[in-house]
């Protein structure tokens, strides 16, 4: 009995003392402790850094894609919806300006339409007549109506126009006045005559089996063509003075009935000094120092001067 007891007082006293070790172990090294904690902290930190980098790295490029994806889908998106409203609003344009022609080209169809039937109904009217129906020989009144109103007549005399002048004016005139009909002038030619011309014409009526306008200016030229050169025309042009009481229109007006029987036609500065040189002795003194290169130049400085006298006689 008393040995039993012995053997656990043994017992106990040999636990405090390995606790009591333990203890003092784990009191006296405390830092040794934390070295192995950290020593295992080092070991295993680059891995797991490692591994959480790798992470994080992923965890950026996701976000950056998903961010580029949004970017993206919204410019696409925005690209297609500007797309559309182009062509929406291109098709409302369209349509605008389809109408719009369409109107235009249905007023302007209505108005030709109406143009056109009031027209007919003009043409058909009883109390209007076309100038065309008029001027044939069914009415020679109204063709003799049309040449005297030319106001022109040929008499052959020596102060009469020149004969290619006569001839240019009733060409004119008769297309414009006759539609270009002359046969129907040739009809009608003894209007454009008067004096000895007149009887020139009668006598080439009379002698012409088939008579004609073309015939007739032949006929016109071969008889009161001036058979002068162009320098006696100049000459005689030359020679015609400003009377005393002459205006300087009834001068020029002589003196371009000269001149007009000229084959080469006189330039207009070279005319302008001709009658500048045939003017009164008084009104050339007046203009000695006045520039006058063309006929209008000088026509208006000798109106002033006329107008000048003429205020003072009163």
């Amino acid at each position: 009995m008393q040995n039993r007891m012995m053997t656990r007082s043994r017992s106990r006293n040999d636990d405090n003392q390995n606790n009591i070790i333990v203890s003092q172990n784990g009191n006296l090294n405390p830092q040794q402790d934390n070295r192995q904690t950290i020593d295992s902290d080092v070991t295993e930190d680059p891995d797991q850094q490692s591994l959480a980098n790798q992470m994080r790295a992923f965890q950026k490029s996701m976000l950056e894609n998903q961010r580029t994806f949004q970017v993206t889908m919204t410019d696409t998106i925005t690209e297609k919806m500007t797309q559309m409203f182009s062509q929406l609003n291109r098709s409302t344009f369209v349509d605008n300006n389809t109408q719009h022609e369409f109107r235009n080209n249905s007023g302007q169809v209505g108005f030709q339409n109406n143009q056109g039937q009031n027209s007919q109904r003009v043409r058909n009217s009883p109390d209007v007549r076309s100038d065309r129906s008029d001027l044939s020989l069914d009415r020679p009144d109204r063709i003799s109506n049309v040449i005297s109103n030319w106001r022109i007549k040929f008499s052959g005399s020596a102060d009469d126009i020149a004969v290619e002048d006569f001839i240019y004016r009733v060409n004119c005139l008769t297309t414009q006045s006759l539609n270009g009909n002359f046969d129907l002038l040739s009809q009608f030619a003894n209007l454009l005559f008067a004096g000895p011309a007149l009887s020139f014409y009668w006598r080439v009526h009379r002698s012409v089996d088939d008579m004609n306008w073309l015939v007739l200016c032949r006929r016109l030229k071969e008889r009161y063509s001036d058979q002068r050169s162009d320098r006696e025309i100049k000459s005689a042009t030359r020679r015609r003075k400003q009377g005393s009481n002459e205006s300087f229109d009834d001068l020029l007006d002589a003196m371009l009935i000269i001149a007009n029987s000229l084959r080469e036609p006189m330039h207009d500065s070279e005319l302008a000094s001709e009658v500048r040189h045939n003017l009164k002795p008084d009104l050339k003194l007046e203009l000695l120092h006045v520039d006058t290169p063309s006929l209008e130049a000088l026509r208006k400085a000798c109106h002033r001067h006329e107008e000048f006298y003429r205020g003072t006689k009163f």
